[in-house]
């Protein structure tokens, strides 16, 4: 369906036409470029939303019929908002959808029906091909050299014989993994030039969302549907380029498709940023300063009049769960004395485990929370694993039925059918002799299982700490050996690091029962609930593209932030994402080893530039005398306008359609996602 032309007919406004007024001049100067291959650079704030939006209306508005405007998201759940805001101007049946999607539908016209592999699957499926060819070589190794090669579309340099059957063993189950969805589509339309003219231009218009994020081969994917006549409108911020493990380099989005054919890209920067204060904006600029690419964004809001400062360094406490208690208590404190609601604030972090802490600083100081994008640090399957063989000491059914054949003892349902007709594990753990088995070896693996036990019941028995227990659990038992394997992949390095800050956690408690109720409360029982009074906990890459009017950026510690496993100017990058989240508050927080971030910052200018002075004494002297590092003088700075606050990613006169901001997150989309 097309929307009503974008102008005032009669006197009476369009929604079309109030969002093309609404826009600023660089904006609107986007929307209506005329050339045939458009990048516009938007940085953090800078309403590149709706931009994206608008231009897609306002082509169909214009003439482009809606069957042939394509718009390819980063994610599904952006998809649906585009589609949603789009709706709201009038225009339905636009087509959007993540690259994935796009391609699933490709190789589901061009090569018929085939299912898709996710990650269990295809693990399945390399589990059956290596153990059908007696292969020994480390598991995860071989898969991480399977999902390189395709994100990257280059032919195996190991493991080339596993390589080659696995993909034997998908095509005879007529069966794609998520990686065969790109490189199989473009290999089929540069290999079948028949194929490649059937989709060729099958689109007038085709829009790029988040291009910072799209890989060479997600580029080469697209360049079959381009042709001279295609206009080719991608939108992206370099800064914002934070998946390079899974190919996306930022140089890909300013060097355009590398095709012979294509033309010069126009540029059209978005210099305004809608959303932070100044001082946020300003600091953000420094961030990013030694970025050849980057290009300073002006602030258009002024500083809120309300009594408190705008940036603030908590830090450097001693641990993680001291750093966690001191920003609990200083948003309890900001809560009290500014009357903020707890749904005004965010506390970001670099890894899933970092979670934890918060959690727990926030359960024990009646802080309603939401961790977003998962489940809750005690509710993890590798930490619900751990914590049941400490619950199975005391013999606990659910428990024990959890954790009897985890790490693997060989012992699957016959054994454990065959349990439960001799009277479960009451008799077994009162006599294991007593107990009859149909297959010689499960005498063996059960006699281990019950020393297990009956060894975690007497280090409890001695006075063993829930610490050393975790430990013995994790080492000695060998629950990470099993779980992670000897080469770790990037999820393997996720579930090994929440087991680090199991142990860690674990160290805080001197009673083992304590500590177990302690995670009983924190668990899976535990609701999880969307409420908009709460605080919000996320990875920094569940929060991209989401914003809050306060925002903590956690964990600013050398091999956190930047993570010791990053590429540095990456990591500088997330950083700036986080930073960028913030609208009026920022809050820095850290424990020992400070993150060299703060260090190169402070050798440019002190950060307490950026502060109000008196306000930040006073908000210190609440937060257990944490002080600033060593070097970032308190500078009162200008005085603040006492003006309203503008949110959001136009002018502050816009009349912005309604529609919230949606966050893009890490998680890239499948094939249900549809175009």
């Amino acid at each position: 369906m097309m929307p009503e032309i974008a102008t005032r007919d009669g006197g009476v406004a369009t929604p079309l036409g109030n969002l093309l007024l609404s826009l600023d001049q660089e904006q609107y100067d986007a929307v209506m470029a005329t050339g045939r291959r458009i990048c516009v650079t938007a940085g953090a704030g800078s309403g590149k939303t709706r931009v994206l939006v608008a231009r897609a209306a306002h082509r169909i508005a214009t003439g482009v019929p809606v069957d042939r405007l394509v718009v390819v998201t980063f994610s599904k759940a952006a998809g649906d908002e585009l589609g949603h805001r789009l709706n709201s101007l009038g225009v339905t049946g636009a087509q959007s959808g993540t690259i994935h999607a796009l391609c699933y539908k490709i190789l589901r016209q061009e090569l018929g029906y085939r299912g898709v592999a996710d990650g269990s699957g295809q693990r399945r499926f390399l589990r059956a091909v290596m153990a059908e060819m007696k292969a020994k070589d480390p598991f995860q190794e071989v898969l991480r050299e399977i999902n390189v090669c395709k994100a990257l579309d280059r032919p195996p340099r190991r493991y080339v014989a596993l390589y080659d059957a696995y993909e034997r063993k998908l095509a005879q189950a007529r069966v794609w993994d998520f990686g065969d969805m790109v490189q199989k589509a473009h290999w089929h339309l540069r290999d079948h030039p028949e194929a490649a003219a059937r989709w060729a231009g099958l689109w007038d218009e085709v829009l790029v969302d988040e291009a910072q994020d799209t890989s060479a081969l997600q580029w080469a994917a697209l360049g079959h549907l381009i042709t001279p006549t295609t206009t080719l409108f991608m939108v992206g911020d370099a800064q914002q380029s934070i998946y390079g493990w899974r190919g996306a380099r930022p140089d890909l989005m300013m060097a355009g498709l590398e095709r012979p054919e294509a033309e010069a890209f126009e540029t059209r920067p978005l210099p305004r940023n809608y959303r932070s204060v100044p001082p946020i904006v300003a600091f953000s600029n420094r961030l990013m300063a030694e970025e050849s690419w980057w290009s300073p964004m002006t602030a258009t809001r002024e500083v809120s009049s309300e009594p408190m400062p705008t940036i603030e360094f908590l830090g450097p406490a001693a641990t993680r769960h001291e750093e966690a208690d001191a920003v609990a208590r200083h948003l309890t404190a900001l809560r009290v004395r500014h009357d903020w609601s707890w749904g005004r604030m965010a506390i970001l972090y670099r890894t899933n485990a970092q979670s934890e802490p918060f959690e727990t600083a926030c359960m024990q100081q009646g802080i309603p929370h939401l961790v977003m994008g998962s489940v809750g640090f005690y509710a993890r399957a590798e930490v619900l694993d751990v914590l049941a063989y400490l619950r199975a000491t005391s013999l606990d059914p659910e428990a024990l039925d959890r954790i009897y054949n985890r790490p693997s003892r060989y012992l699957g349902a016959v054994w454990r059918r065959e349990l439960e007709e001799q009277g479960g594990w009451p008799a077994f753990f009162d006599d294991p002799s007593a107990c009859s088995w149909s297959k010689p070896y499960m005498r063996k693996r059960a006699d281990e299982l019950y020393e297990t036990i009956l060894d975690l019941q007497q280090r409890l028995a001695a006075g063993s700490t829930p610490a050393a227990l975790v430990e013995h659990v994790l080492e000695r038992i060998g629950y990470r050996a099993w779980l992670i394997g000897e080469e770790p992949d990037e999820m393997d390095n996720v579930r090994s690091e929440n087991l680090d800050q199991l142990q860690h956690a674990a160290g805080r408690w001197t009673s083992v029962e304590e500590f177990l109720a302690f995670t009983e409360r924190c668990g899976p029982r535990r609701p999880q609930t969307m409420d908009f009074n709460q605080v919000r906990l996320s990875t920094i890459h569940r929060a991209k593209g989401l914003e809050f009017p306060l925002v903590v950026v956690a964990g600013l510690s050398e091999g956190v932030l930047p993570h010791r496993l990053g590429e540095p100017a990456e990591e500088r990058r997330l950083f700036y994402v986080a930073a960028t989240r913030a609208q009026d508050r920022l809050v820095l927080s850290s424990c020992v080893p400070v993150s060299s971030f703060w260090s190169s910052l402070q050798a440019v200018e002190p950060l307490g530039a950026l502060m109000d002075a008196e306000a930040s004494e006073e908000a210190h002297g609440t937060s257990d005398g944490l002080e600033l590092p060593s070097g970032s003088a308190r500078d009162p700075g200008p005085p603040r306008a006492d003006t309203g606050r503008h949110g959001g990613d136009g002018p502050p006169d816009a009349a912005v359609p309604s529609g919230g901001t949606v966050g893009t997150g890490p998680g890239v989309c499948g094939p249900d996602d549809g175009v």
